[in-house]
């Protein structure tokens, strides 16, 4: 037998059952069937939220669209949302259906992810995540539960693991860079209510309930500042615990434009005997406290 022949004649039989396979998934794509089980998953792990599609559309060969994909939840008395404009899942056919690519669009970024299914540990990972040009101020209005104005364009890298039992206490490493925005403070800072940053950096690990920051930098035309510690998360989230310290550096341009201020930097730096201001950040998400302290 010409092994050759047997070879070309399995790689056309592939082919031919590939293309037949996309051309009646084409034809015949159940999409409102698979629209309502996917809301129906979604809302059984993520407990006590609602989740609405618009539209699931196939795109040949063997992708999928997802558009305007809408979770929402009451919290405090409040509808909060988290709204994707669209995404497409991709199979890795090699995977039997257990590696999927994922790339779509979020509040006016981009964002690209592996979803990696192990049915034996019944958990999944995400590998690869890149987020790039997510407006935040956007993503805190659908969030609607902080109760102050944040800005800026954000970008996140990393990874992420969890059991499907848990999806949210997971474990996972990444990066996030924020830049060119405003936080509004709840309290006033050296008489700053709002925190004008150039950019913000920080790299994060997360193990179950606990979200660990170290190397973090804050640069921009007010202060500078590093920071590090953690977050002890819980449902709804501005009740998690946050815990930071870390130092904050007054630009000179600003104790010269306000010189009150610059007066209380003096006595600071006199009494810790450090230019570089030590401070603590506490409390709960939803109401932080800040000091200057070593």
């Amino acid at each position: 037998m010409d092994l050759r022949f047997f070879r070309l004649r399995t790689v056309f039989y592939l082919a031919y059952a590939l293309i037949l396979t996309a051309c009646l998934l084409y034809l015949r794509f159940p999409a409102e069937k698979i629209k309502l089980y996917c809301e129906k998953r979604v809302e059984y792990f993520l407990s006590d939220s609602d989740c609405s599609i618009a539209r699931i559309s196939y795109r040949f060969p063997f992708s999928v669209t997802f558009s305007n994909f809408q979770i929402t939840r009451k919290v405090d008395e409040r509808t909060s949302g988290f709204h994707l404009d669209h995404f497409t899942v991709t199979p890795d056919f090699s995977t039997f259906f257990r590696k999927f690519d994922i790339d779509g669009e979020i509040y006016d970024g981009s964002f690209f992810l592996k979803f990696e299914i192990d049915d034996a540990e019944k958990s999944f990972m995400l590998n690869g995540v890149s987020i790039q040009g997510l407006n935040t101020s956007k993503w805190v209005n659908d969030f609607n539960v902080l109760d102050r104005n944040v800005s800026g364009i954000a970008g996140i890298s990393g990874n992420y693991q969890a059991m499907f039992s848990d999806p949210l206490a997971g474990t996972g490493k990444g990066e996030l860079v924020l830049v060119d925005g405003v936080i509004e403070l709840l309290q006033p800072v050296l008489s700053l209510s709002n925190l004008e940053f150039e950019r913000i950096t920080v790299e994060m690990t997360q193990e179950k309930e606990v979200l660990r920051f170290s190397a973090g930098e804050v640069s921009g035309n007010q202060v500078n500042a590093e920071f590090a510690g953690e977050m002890r998360t819980t449902l709804p989230l501005l009740n998690s615990i946050i815990q930071l310290t870390g130092h904050l550096t007054p630009k000179e341009e600003f104790l010269a434009a306000h010189p009150e201020e610059k007066l209380v930097v003096d006595q600071l730096v006199r009494r810790y005997k450090m230019p570089a201001l030590p401070f603590k950040l506490g409390g709960s998400l939803r109401s932080p406290t800040f000091r200057f302290s070593m």
